[in-house]
């Protein structure tokens, strides 16, 4: 089985590639949302990030405030640090547990969309072995805070914080086996 790590930074439009590539007929496993199974209530990794970060990053109903957690570590990057390394080894099992049964169900292409993955291949080797080839979404940075200020969620100044806190395109590059420039509207981005 092929197993394709899609990369880019918030906003760039990686979801849309991952999208694109599944109607292509690709199976897309979305890191984020297998990330926030490794938080759920009452999970180990639950229980890690409130007793790293406290009371203040939990909503009402115990579930964890992903703003207010955002709010958190994306203004410092030792605590983005923490974060990643109780989530990280977390949802990259899940992802070998996903990815296994794929390939026993006979899938010839998967898709693993994870915004953090120049990190991780580079902080750990685990990553590597479940992905063949990288793929990075990039654009300019006034086209990724316009995109994430339009979808709603982060003004500009939330949203450069977070582009700040990721890999660079630089640093994305340097690991890309291909390239997807992404600076216009969605039907360019399906021509490439």
């Amino acid at each position: 089985m092929k197993v394709v790590g899609l990369t880019g930074g918030i906003g760039t439009g990686k979801t849309e590639v991952a999208g694109i590539l599944r109607e292509l007929g690709a199976e897309v496993l979305s890191a984020d949302h297998l990330a926030h199974e490794t938080y759920l209530p009452d999970t180990s990794g639950w229980q890690e990030i409130v007793d790293e970060f406290g009371q203040r990053v939990l909503a009402p109903n115990g579930e964890i405030d992903r703003k207010a957690l955002g709010a958190v570590v994306f203004q410092d990057a030792d605590r983005l640090e923490r974060l990643n390394a109780i989530v990280h080894p977390r949802t990259r099992e899940l992802i070998a547990k996903r990815l296994r049964g794929l390939e026993d169900e006979g899938c010839k292409v998967a898709v693993v969309e994870v915004v953090l993955l120049v990190g991780a291949v580079r902080e750990a080797a685990a990553w590597t072995s479940l992905i063949g080839e990288v793929w990075v979404v990039v654009a300019p940075e006034d086209t990724v805070v316009e995109r994430v200020v339009v979808r709603g969620g982060l003004d500009a100044e939330a949203t450069r914080a977070r582009v700040r806190a990721q890999a660079t395109h630089d640093e994305r590059r340097e690991i890309a086996n291909v390239i997807v420039e992404n600076s216009g509207n969605l039907e360019l981005l399906r021509d490439k």
